[in-house]
């Protein structure tokens, strides 16, 4: 299947050239949220803060942010860590 040029051009997938989308904005802080349970007002409050400090962060998994090659492959030099929030049971 092939996409005309106008539908490319409607949807914003070509570039300003008109031969590539553009490149997402670089992003050398991240976000490390833990691998299970739910991300939750801790992930958001740390979040919120980064962006009030006017920094964009990326969001990586803990398990993405051990492996070496992952960061340095996106262009992440800095890596903040939240912690788990607590898991609470109903009674």
């Amino acid at each position: 299947m092939r996409i005309e040029r106008r539908g490319l051009d409607r949807i914003g997938v070509r570039g300003r050239d008109g031969t590539a989308p553009p490149q997402p904005p670089a992003r050398p802080t991240a976000l490390v949220v833990p691998d299970y349970g739910r991300a939750g007002l801790d992930v958001a409050h740390e979040f919120f803060a980064l962006i009030d400090e006017g920094v964009r962060p990326a969001i990586v998994t803990k398990e993405r942010a051990d492996d070496d090659a992952y960061p340095k492959r996106r262009g992440i030099t800095e890596l903040r860590e939240v912690a788990p929030c607590p898991v609470r049971r109903l009674r």
